[in-house]
């Protein structure tokens, strides 16, 4: 079996909507959402945030809600890319300001959440 590599990443992951796929097929982010009366949500892809909506009965949720990506604000593409080069320990300031768009700040914080996103994930098992 071939190693999943950069390239393969971005040959399933090349837009906002493949990368929520990804996230979805991976559990980071709901597949499905049941609305207030019962009916299942779709995404919303052309709202700012992208959200879950039930047309008919004006039901919305954020698509972040109830996930640890909950307060982040990056793109998907990029949380994908981030997540990818931090397994790789490839996240320096430099390289996450050259090759991902991303500030020292944002850099540092995601460093530092992913540890404990980590941590949680082991200590919960």
């Amino acid at each position: 079996m071939a190693r999943f590599n950069y390239d393969m990443l971005c040959s399933v992951c090349n837009d906002e909507e493949s990368a929520i796929r990804f996230l979805q097929d991976r559990g980071v982010l709901h597949r499905n959402r049941i609305c207030k009366n019962g009916h299942d949500m779709l995404i919303r892809y052309e709202s700012k945030p992208l959200a879950m909506q039930h047309f008919q009965v004006q039901d919305t949720t954020g698509i972040r809600t109830n996930t640890w990506l909950y307060n982040c604000r990056l793109p998907f593409l990029k949380i994908v890319k981030f997540i990818y080069w931090w397994s790789k320990e490839l996240t320096s300031i430099k390289f996450c300001e050259d090759e991902l768009g991303m500030n020292h700040y944002t850099t540092v914080d995601w460093n530092n959440y992913l540890r404990e996103v980590c941590t949680e994930a082991i200590m919960n098992n």
